[in-house]
């Protein structure tokens, strides 16, 4: 599984941390760090999702490489702060324009692997 915590590193910016274990928790071993990074979902142990301030990475090998999704139907500038997917196609994300005051939040789904997105709320 996976654990991510997030810090201000000395050089003032936010980075996601990210931790792995193969072994049901008894151990982690540090993964990867991610300048900006809001949330991140496996959905396997393979395949998951990262929002890193208004962009969208996805990755099939673990997190070893990530690469920059292409997105329609989410506005330009969009800060990214919580996601969630269930599976390889369908998925949801917490946006807002103000990364300030996150007013307001806006949720937005996809079914076809975070290449078109419908805004549902509010």
């Amino acid at each position: 599984g996976y654990l991510s915590v997030r810090a201000l590193a000395s050089d003032d910016n936010m980075y996601l941390l990210i931790y792995r274990s193969d072994d049901s928790g008894q151990t982690w071993t540090f993964h990867n760090a991610v300048q900006d990074g809001r949330d991140f979902d496996f959905y396997s142990l393979d395949e998951g999702w990262m929002a890193a301030g208004t962009n969208l990475f996805k990755t099939t090998d673990g997190g070893a490489t990530w690469f920059l999704s292409v997105m329609t139907g989410l506005p330009a500038g969009e800060f990214l702060l919580k996601l969630d997917f269930v599976d390889d196609q369908h998925g949801w994300v917490l946006a807002t324009p103000d990364d300030e005051t996150w007013d307001p939040l806006k949720l937005y789904q996809t079914d076809d692997g975070g290449a078109n997105w419908t805004h549902l709320l509010p």
